[in-house]
């Protein structure tokens, strides 16, 4: 009934590639939670694209290739894009609307759209 998913293992090469993601971090001062490096080392060994609305978690990793698939896709995909910038706009201007500062919301949601139009803002309404 159900598409069959592999489920792939925290083997000894992702366990080998942990240690390093997690070395490499602590080195630059860093941390990940566990299982966030566990995850990233998994797809690393087994060369996938990690997908994940949390793009912020592993940012840290160096050589993962991450997707967002909350993002809309629009016209605007040959844009130079800031996707993180965007996103971390897009949080401040949520931390806004929940204090009653609309207008500085929305300048907020203006900026992110600049920096990357294809992120789901939450801004619908506010005109």
């Amino acid at each position: 009934m159900y598409p069959q998913v592999p489920i792939l293992p925290y083997d000894k090469r992702a366990a080998i590639l942990h240690g390093h993601l997690q070395a490499t971090l602590s080195m630059k001062g860093q941390t990940a939670p566990l299982i966030d490096s566990q995850i990233a080392a998994i797809a690393q060994v087994n060369q996938l694209i990690l997908v994940t609305r949390n793009i912020s978690d592993f940012q840290g990793f160096e050589d993962l290739k991450l997707e967002n698939w909350f993002v809309h896709l629009t016209t605007h995909c040959n844009a130079p894009k800031d996707t993180s910038g965007a996103i971390e706009l897009t949080k401040q201007a949520r931390e806004l609307l929940k204090e009653g500062k609309i207008e500085l919301a929305k300048a907020k949601f203006a900026q992110a759209k600049e920096l990357d139009a294809n992120v789901i803002f939450g801004d619908e309404g506010l005109e």
